[in-house]
């Protein structure tokens, strides 16, 4: 798969909103999570170039059911924070979507 459709970044037609899509079926959790690494003995993880840290917009993530367990709990966890920080700052700014594909349509 081409790099730039690893994870695209645009903008939602006609509005100040951005957009993010990333595909939980075809991402490593890695991708997703983030990389783990050590801080101050500690075990962490870097947060992902993809992921927004400003201005508001949509985080999409597509090929729910087609995801493996790993992605599946990495989205609980990006819809969570992201519902989260909406609950305290509806000014926050990002909303999470999740979409799929018939499973009769895969064939």
């Amino acid at each position: 798969m081409p790099q730039q459709n690893r994870h695209r970044r645009g903008d939602c037609r006609g509005t100040r909103l951005g957009l993010v899509y990333a595909d939980l079926a075809t991402r490593d959790p890695a991708e997703l999570a983030g990389l783990p690494w050590t801080k101050d003995s500690r075990s962490i993880r870097c947060r992902p170039d993809w992921l927004p840290r400003e201005g508001q917009g949509l985080l999409f993530l597509d090929e729910l059911p087609q995801a493996g367990v790993a992605n599946l709990n990495i989205a609980a966890t990006l819809i969570a924070d992201t519902v989260s920080a909406s609950m305290r700052s509806p000014q926050a700014g990002w909303w999470s979507a999740l979409a799929t594909t018939r499973t009769t349509a895969l064939g």
